[in-house]
């Protein structure tokens, strides 16, 4: 469905993001490129310059100082085993929430 100004939006009526509509074009360059290759249409239309491709803003991201860490890892003395070796991995990896648990 679209919204105000031919902004996509989902359907609980949430804006996409603009790396979302990015990997929406991706996908459909990739098949009006074969379809133009294989001369099922006359012509590209993902291939003008009058598409609006939104701008993707990288978050900025935030990490931990050296002391930061240092007092965070002398925090977990007191803890159990567990949850020392969750936090270890998690400074030294800089895996995310969901891949920490998702280890075996």
């Amino acid at each position: 469905m679209l919204g105000g100004e031919g902004v996509r939006v989902d359907k609980k009526g949430d804006k996409l993001s603009p790396a979302t509509v990015k990997r929406y074009l991706t996908v459909l360059k990739s098949i009006m490129t074969q379809a133009y290759k294989l001369e099922l249409i006359s012509q590209n239309p993902t291939s003008s310059s009058k598409l609006y491709i939104p701008e993707v803003i990288e978050p900025e991201v935030e990490i931990f100082t050296k002391e930061e860490t240092a007092q965070m890892l002398s925090c977990l003395d007191s803890e159990p085993l567990m949850f020392q070796v969750f936090i270890h991995l998690a400074i030294v990896t800089g895996c995310r929430r969901g891949e920490l648990t998702a280890l075996k």
